[in-house]
């Protein structure tokens, strides 16, 4: 490959990994965003009995009073981590790598969700899961529904800069042999000798000739 060919290509690898940084949520606003307001709308909610998601967040002695245990506490938590505020920064920043830390946390919170939800269900004291735990759990899945089609997201600019990559020739050892002896071989008008059935009965008329040689 010529230095200019090689160039080019390197050049339009620096464009794609450019491009891969640069995160399009635009498709996924309404999951997003309707997922992360109905997660901050829940806070206010009772999540079990008369506590309140910002009772648990901030830990108020009410939720220490009642027994709120931890993984319900880290739900709450995360879910202001991950599909909240880290949500919110990859849109505005338009980062692929905090998206991808977004969805790492809220993947986490979705776990916790449903560990939070059967605590509460399986305690033998308390109230079972509230409203507010309820609607969070749900928004948390729609956020990590966006979340995931946005980090696997392939933009028109990285299709576009691919095609330009597959377009650039990239040969191989025996390509530039084979063209060099193309190359080599052209006659005055500049077009390729084909000399391989000449070349085809010179090796059949060696082999002839051993066969005929006198043996002792």
């Amino acid at each position: 490959m010529s230095d200019s060919a090689e160039n080019s290509a390197q050049e339009l690898a620096e464009q794609e990994r450019q491009a891969a940084r640069r995160l399009d949520m635009s498709g996924y606003r309404v999951p997003l965003f309707a997922g992360s307001l109905i997660i901050v709308v829940s806070w206010f909610l009772p999540y079990t009995g008369n506590i309140t998601g910002l009772d648990i967040a901030l830990f108020s002695q009410r939720s220490v009073d009642y027994g709120i245990a931890v993984p319900e506490r880290a739900f709450v938590l995360l879910c202001a981590l991950g599909p909240a505020a880290l949500t919110w920064a990859a849109y505005f920043l338009k980062s692929t790598r905090i998206a991808q830390v977004a969805w790492f946390f809220s993947g986490i919170s979705m776990f916790y969700s449903i560990f939070a939800i059967w605590m509460r269900q399986t305690r033998d004291q308390g109230y079972g899961p509230g409203p507010g735990l309820i609607v969070a759990a749900l928004a948390v899945l729609l956020v990590v529904y966006g979340l995931y089609n946005v980090v696997t997201l392939v933009s028109d600019e990285q299709e576009e800069i691919a095609a330009q990559r597959r377009k650039q020739v990239e040969l191989d050892p025996v390509a530039k042999v084979q063209l060099s002896k193309m190359a080599e071989n052209k006659n005055a008008t500049g077009a390729p000798i084909d000399d391989r059935r000449a070349r085809s009965a010179e090796r059949r008329a060696g082999a002839a000739g051993q066969d005929q040689q006198p043996t002792d």
